[in-house]
């Protein structure tokens, strides 16, 4: 795991009570969730140009619902204040997308073995 890496992450996002080990326990809890399949895509928008979409990924953990957005804004994204990511391309399935950039993300930092990347980059949520 590479440590230092995720402290430059967790720096950047500027949250006080956002810890590394709490990233490293989202991580695992998000590969765990993205491949059992209790994760759910919610599309909450999609642009006039149909290039950009909110995203707000959702999934059922220990009887309670888990949004994604913080351990997203340690990756670099930016939720907005409904918990929701814009993901920005075009002629694609960013569902798709995203959660293959999160994983090869996550097997950067070391938190994913190259044996699970394949299985887990080609996991996607159910879209709603």
């Amino acid at each position: 795991m590479k440590t230092r890496e995720i402290e430059k992450l967790i720096e950047k996002l500027g949250d006080e009570y956002y810890t590394s080990d709490r990233f490293v326990f989202d991580a695992k809890e998000w590969i765990k969730c993205i491949g059992n399949g209790t994760t759910m895509c919610i599309v909450v928008s999609v642009s006039r140009s149909g290039m950009s979409r909110r995203l707000k990924y959702v999934s059922f953990v220990g009887g309670h619902y888990r949004v994604w957005s913080r351990f997203f804004s340690a990756l670099g994204y930016k939720p907005d204040g409904n918990n929701a990511i814009t993901v920005s391309g075009c002629g694609m399935d960013l569902n798709f997308n995203h959660c293959y950039n999160v994983a090869h993300k996550l097997h950067s930092l070391g938190l994913l073995s190259k044996l699970r990347l394949s299985g887990v980059s080609q996991s996607t949520p159910t879209i709603m």
